[in-house]
């Protein structure tokens, strides 16, 4: 049984991810990848495993408020989730000269504010919630009204069929309270006004037709970022996802390819 530092009981399977590198990395490396908003760390375990393959020592740890239950996460702000953050990057720089991050959706957003203040080996960014489809809304007004009528909205939950007919789900809460995406929206602000103090390589892997995260959010990493190395590589697909379903191997793909531009590890392994 796994308690969080408040004493509560993760439900099995939502614990902290880490896999040990086992290949050929040019020098102490580690990659610290951060999961999306009601998720968990094995969302971004088919990320984890053929970086820790080729080399990697790779985190991915479990946020505040995650793997209990969504009323856990009610009382947090993104302070929350950026504190654990910041103390699996510092636990990682003790015992590795470059680390490298990989953040999904909330988890990207989470990585930019990472890149903002620290100097990362390479950053990688999928789905980053920073342009919403609706920008002259007032959605943090929307939620919080909505908040009181009713905290908890209902997220997009998609299952995975594994090739014996299992289902797999990624472990998606049925519910976020409404505040978790208020917070969420007010890091996304945040992200916007600080992009130009990012000077880490990055690679930005964004759907085309991601219903959650606008891909106006990629053009305009691309355009503000101070990183040097920076590129956009466009998933084609709908999945919000996109390391879990059909474009996986092309996404994980990418992101070896990037690792090895920046010397993290000498050869992909899949």
């Amino acid at each position: 049984m796994t308690l969080t530092d408040k004493g509560k009981t993760i439900l099995p399977g939502y614990e902290t991810v880490a896999f040990d590198g086992r290949g050929s990395a040019t020098d102490r490396c580690a990659a610290l990848l951060i999961h999306g908003i009601a998720a968990r760390p094995r969302q971004l375990e088919n990320l984890a495993r053929p970086l820790a393959d080729a080399g990697l020592d790779v985190v991915v740890p479990l946020l505040p408020g995650h793997g209990t239950s969504p009323k856990d996460m009610s009382t947090l702000t993104w302070h929350d989730w950026n504190r654990c953050i910041e103390q699996a990057y510092n636990t990682l720089k003790e015992n590795h000269e470059r680390v490298m991050v990989i953040g999904f959706s909330l988890g990207a957003a989470l990585a930019l504010e990472l890149a903002s203040n620290f100097h990362l080996a390479a950053l990688v960014l999928l789905n980053t919630p920073l342009k919403t489809f609706v920008p002259f809304v007032p959605q943090a007004q929307i939620l919080k009204m909505l908040g009181r009528l009713n905290p908890f909205v209902p997220t997009f939950r998609k299952s995975l069929r594994q090739e014996d007919g299992r289902r797999s789900a990624a472990g998606v809460y049925p519910w976020v309270p409404a505040s978790a995406l208020r917070t969420t929206l007010e890091l996304s602000r945040r992200n916007r006004d600080r992009l130009d103090r990012i000077t880490a390589p990055t690679l930005i892997l964004h759907a085309t037709a991601d219903f959650v995260s606008h891909r106006k959010g990629a053009y305009l990493l691309a355009e503000k970022l101070a990183s040097v190395e920076k590129k956009v590589v466009w998933v084609r697909t709908r999945d919000h996802e996109i390391s879990l379903f059909d474009k996986k191997d092309y996404v994980i793909e990418q992101i070896l390819d990037f690792t090895v531009c920046n010397g993290l590890i000498r050869t992909p392994s899949l």
